[in-house]
């Protein structure tokens, strides 16, 4: 599947993977859903998450569940209220 912010009803996600310092961003255009890669940073109001290149890859491989993944402090979202249930949501429907 296709990381697709606004199907889960968030704004764009800016992910940072800490050991590389490499931020990507996903967002939702009208021809469908886009992810750059090697951005800046965030935009004023995305949902910022950091993690870890290795909990990423588990977590899109379903080795990690996303609750585990951030009670583990594997995982920060800094979004609203809902942000991090709603980003589980998006990413289990775009895992194989």
């Amino acid at each position: 599947g296709r990381l697709d912010p606004a199907a889960a009803g968030l704004p764009p996600v800016a992910v940072v993977l800490v050991e590389a310092h490499l931020w990507s961003r996903a967002t939702s255009t009208p021809s469908g859903p886009r992810v750059v890669e090697h951005v800046a940073g965030p935009y004023v109001g995305d949902v910022v998450v950091v993690t870890g290149e290795p909990a990423l890859r588990a977590l899109q491989a379903g080795r990690l569940r996303w609750q585990a993944a951030v009670a583990a402090g594997l995982v920060h979202v800094d979004g609203p209220p809902g942000t991090s249930e709603r980003l589980a949501a998006l990413l289990a429907s775009a895992t194989p």
